[in-house]
């Protein structure tokens, strides 16, 4: 299952143990309590419908691993079981729908969210409910469903930052999201990633209001390597 590297570093760092290329087989259970999980070997070998590498059981390799506690986390996909025929569905498992209208190939439904994307951003299933509304709204009235792509214009415009030769040597570079240390994280469950302090927080606002400086800065450190 795919990871973010960061969040795989950051589980090793707090002593996680990784398990490569195995598949659990079956759960295993003592007067109705998890006593322990079976796992098998796998490998990978060619490709599946959906572009995935596929794994394939190595016959024999069977292992038990000993368990208190077991958290499933097996990848998350829309339950498509209650649509009647007429929905196109991707490999993925998600509805069709036009990107531009949201709507799908069933005249007057529309999708939008995670049911069309797969796992993704609340801001991208907001985006789609606010086109599919529009889209609503002028199929209910007969009108044009041809998609329109316009471009919102800036209201304002912001000038530059001038940094000082010394901002420029010294916030050039993004800063670092401080951490909850290890051995404090590892016992709470609140959130890792702190927050920046005053001086760093000003000046990651002047770095931001300084695209050029960004591109400049790593258009030079790509020369330098």
């Amino acid at each position: 299952m795919p990871a973010d590297e960061l969040e795989v570093q950051a589980g090793l760092e707090e002593g996680i143990e990784v398990v490569y290329l195995c598949a659990p087989s079956k759960i295993i259970a003592e007067k109705g309590r998890l006593k322990g999980l079976e796992l098998v070997q796998v490998e990978m070998r060619g490709v599946d419908p959906t572009g995935w590498r596929e794994p394939v059981v190595l016959e024999g390799t069977e292992f038990t691993v000993e368990l208190d506690n077991l958290f499933p986390a097996i990848s998350q996909r829309p339950d498509l079981g209650f649509l009647p025929d007429g929905f196109k569905i991707s490999p993925k498992n998600t509805v069709e729908a036009d990107p531009g209208t949201m709507m799908t190939d069933v005249p007057g439904v529309f999708a939008g969210g995670d049911v069309v994307a797969g796992p993704y951003f609340a801001t991208d299933a907001m985006g789609h409910g606010k086109l599919a509304a529009k889209y609503m709204d002028r199929y209910l009235r007969g009108g044009d469903m041809t998609p329109e792509y316009t471009l919102t214009k800036p209201t304002a415009h912001v000038e530059p930052y001038e940094m000082t030769p010394v901002e420029v040597e010294t916030i050039v570079s993004r800063p670092e999201t401080p951490l909850q240390p290890v051995a404090q994280r590892i016992k709470n469950f609140e959130s890792v990633e702190l927050v920046l302090d005053e001086t760093a927080a000003v000046n990651e606002a002047k770095r931001c209001l300084r695209c050029d400086w960004r591109w400049e800065h790593e258009a030079e450190e790509e020369e330098k390597r």
